[in-house]
């Protein structure tokens, strides 16, 4: 179900879809500390990067779903973006 995003998504849920679909994923590796709450709570969009211990993505665009959004609001770091 797509994110409701003010007004403009109450006229237009291909907006609304367009919107969504145009949000992206983004880990600063900075602020990761490897904690893995990511990983646990969504495993099949973050997995841990071996060869740096942080957070990193399964493939490079997911979809942004529930899960994903849920995992970026627990980071204890908040290093996990969705813009």
């Amino acid at each position: 179900m797509p994110q409701n995003h003010g007004f403009l998504c109450s006229t237009s849920s291909l907006f609304c879809d367009t919107l969504q679909a145009m949000k992206q994923i983004s880990i600063d590796a900075y602020l990761c500390n490897g904690c893995g709450t990511c990983i646990e709570m969504c495993p099949e969009v973050f997995h841990l990067d071996e060869s740096t211990g942080k957070a990193a993505l399964v493939v490079p665009d997911p979809d942004i779903t529930d899960e994903v959004q849920q995992a970026a609001a627990f980071c204890p770091e908040k290093c996990i973006d969705l813009a």
